[in-house]
Formats: C-alpha cells, structure tokens, sequence
C-alpha cells in the first residue's frame, strides 16, 4: 500500500541546548548498534534519566527521551 508522510518544524527543538548536528550524531552513535542495550552503548553513566534504564534498547524511546538520554551522557 501506499502512505503520506506530513512533517511539521517543531517551534523549539527537541534537544535544547545543543546543535542538531550533536544530536544526530549522539542519535547515530546510539543506533549504530540498535539491537544491543543502552548500557552496552553508552558504557557506565553514573545515572539514568526516570524511565530509562541501562537494559534499555534504543528503539523503545520516544525523542524526547533520546534528548534527555543525550543530556545525561553529556554530564
């Protein structure tokens, strides 16, 4: 079948405080090995953002999640 796709420019971005490029690139890093837990991408962060765990696969979080994820990592 077919499909329409509509994408709409948020007003602020999702990760605030940081360029579109840094975030793509933390997102790219993250995917790169999709099927592994975040623990084992992301090494020992000394804590997690609420919802988020180490055993945690990338494609179970939403955007917002992944930004938060980002601020986290960044110390």
């Amino acid at each position: 079948g077919s499909a329409v796709v509509r994408l709409e420019r948020r007003a602020a971005p999702v990760a605030e405080g940081t360029s579109a490029a840094d975030f793509a690139a933390f997102v790219h890093r993250v995917f790169a090995q999709r099927r592994k837990q975040l623990g084992s991408v992301l090494g020992g962060l000394p804590a997690w953002p609420s919802g988020v765990d180490r055993t945690t696969r990338p494609e179970a979080l939403t955007v917002a999640q992944l930004a938060e994820l980002m601020r986290f990592a960044q110390g």
